[in-house]
């Protein structure tokens, strides 16, 4: 082993074993140390270089194989559409993998070129160098077998992938749906003109069978898509399956194929929304549809309203039907938040994103409903009187208000919770009032100081978790009487010194008035 160094001090030729040659310093360890490792920095550099080159060509090669059998598979699968269910695999002996051996040995490299090893400059001088032999440096042999360790530290890393100008610049399965809803809302604008301008120019009976060949064509192209595999075309084409019933429905109408003329618009509405949501439902179990459900959960949206329009309620009417539109859209929402993912047999209706959209429109068919039936309920209130009686004023409003109070006892946290209690006391406060302002006002400010101490009471029989928003709400019921107390007395008083001016006065000795002879009494 060549263990010789140049000295640090005088650059002369210097030993391990017997330090240097012209100086005559003792060895030093660290000085020959550095050339060593500049010699073992070279060697292992190349077999770094080396090592990446052949793994970047084997992970090249491996990215082209899995590409081209990925799009071998794909072409197999188009060709041969097989239905869902376990896929049968082939038992794989265990034992080992096998590998290519290395070849043990020392892994060749390039002469090093004679020359001067650069070295940095100690405080005593310039250290001067020695030549180096030209030759072959020698290396440490490389350990053969399967799994060999990675040569000089170096742990390759995952290939990158290849750089391709002019890629695409969204995916094939985006523009792949984007074209079907496309599709799917030119067919059902045409299917619309049809039905409403060229219904028209057909006779009885071919009307009747065009209604039935192209809704039951529809209907039936869904099913022989999911067959396929297709499932996009099947979803596009349910949808327009789906209004097409509803366009039939007013085709029936306008033809009056079975007298429905005679009945009221209101309930032969109600009942095509009916029967639409029906088909949607059946048709959803049987196909295992997406679309389906949703288009049943908007189609079931107007059937109460449309069924209570025939008898013409009134404002508190209609916030009762509102409610009870909110409360269907409240037990789906909670039908679906707790219905678990992935069942067996009922295909993508079950998936994480499917159950996500279904409360998302469950969720503002119950926004909507609640807003509406708070819009409704606040003009009795107003009025003073529901259905004719003043007792019921506020019943519309405090039925809203429990009605968003019992979904977020259902659904929401404790901040929710807190807040529609805290509404809650108000509404409650003002359904007591408001029959007493419109039947007895004389006694408003005593029942309405009354009806403060019974809430603040009823407020402090509440356990401690629930006690914040109902506190906060029999404190505003609180400010808002003593705010109408101080107002009604200003009122009044205002009212009553008004009355009073100018203030009166007397006849005076010296000022008769006139028809006051009988008076024996004067201003002193």
């Amino acid at each position: 082993m060549d263990n010789a160094y140049p000295c640090p001090a005088c650059g002369a030729r210097a030993l391990l074993d017997s330090g240097c040659t012209g100086c005559g310093r003792p060895p030093h360890p660290a000085a020959a140390e550095v050339i060593r490792l500049d010699r073992e920095i070279v060697v292992l550099d190349g077999e770094v270089t080396r090592a990446r080159q052949a793994y970047e060509g084997l992970a090249g090669r491996l990215a082209a194989i899995r590409r081209r059998r990925n799009e071998l598979a794909a072409t197999v699968r188009a060709e041969f559409p097989v239905a869902a269910g376990p896929v049968p695999t082939r038992p794989v002996a265990a034992g080992p993998v096998p590998t290519r051996p290395v070849a043990a040995g020392p892994v060749p490299t390039r002469p090093v070129a004679a020359g001067p090893v650069p070295t940095r400059p100690v405080a005593a001088g310039p250290v001067p160098t020695r030549p180096v032999a030209a030759g072959p440096v020698p290396t440490r042999p490389v350990a053969a077998g399967p799994f060999a360790a990675p040569v000089g530290g170096w742990r390759p890393g995952p290939a990158l992938p290849a750089s391709r100008p002019g890629g695409a610049e969204t995916s094939s399965r985006a523009v792949q749906w984007l074209l079907f809803v496309l599709g799917g809302l030119l067919l059902g604008t045409a299917a619309t003109v049809f039905t409403a301008v060229a219904w028209s120019s057909v006779g009885i009976t071919g009307r009747a069978l065009i209604l039935l060949a192209f809704t039951a064509l529809l209907l039936a192209v869904p099913l022989v898509a999911r067959w396929r595999g297709l499932r996009g075309t099947a979803e596009t084409f349910a949808a327009v399956g789906l209004l097409l019933v509803l366009l039939d429905g007013y085709a029936v109408w306008a033809v009056d194929l079975f007298g429905v003329t005679g009945w009221p618009g209101s309930r032969y509405a109600a009942l095509v929304a009916v029967i639409s949501v029906a088909v949607a439902v059946g048709y959803a179990r049987l196909s295992r549809l997406t679309v389906p459900w949703f288009a049943a959960l908007i189609g079931a949206q107007p059937v109460l309203p449309l069924l209570a329009a025939e008898a013409r309620p009134e404002p508190a009417g209609w916030a009762v039907v509102f409610v009870a539109v909110a409360l269907l859209d409240l037990a789906v929402f909670v039908l679906l938040r707790r219905r678990p993912e992935h069942v067996a047999g009922e295909g993508a209706a079950t998936t994480p994103g499917v159950l996500l959209g279904g409360q998302v429109v469950a969720g503002l068919g119950y926004a909507g409903a609640l807003l509406l039936a708070g819009g409704c309920a606040l003009v009795p209130l107003l009025v003073g009187r529901a259905g004719g009686i003043p007792l019921l004023a506020g019943g519309p409003m405090l039925l809203v208000a429990l009605t968003a109070f019992a979904t977020a006892l259902l659904l929401g946290d404790g901040t929710v919770r807190a807040l529609t209690a805290g509404v809650l006391v108000p509404v409650l406060a003002g359904a007591l009032l408001r029959p007493v302002a419109e039947l007895r006002s004389s006694v408003l400010l005593v029942v309405a100081a009354l009806v403060v101490a019974a809430l603040a009471g009823a407020v402090r029989l509440l356990p401690a978790g629930w006690r914040p928003g109902p506190r906060i709400g029999a404190l505003l019921v609180a400010g808002g009487t003593a705010t109408l107390t101080t107002v009604v007395a200003v009122v009044l008083a205002g009212a009553a010194v008004g009355r009073s001016v100018p203030p009166w006065r007397g006849p005076r000795r010296d000022r008769p008035t006139p028809g006051a002879g009988s008076c024996r009494w004067r201003w002193p």
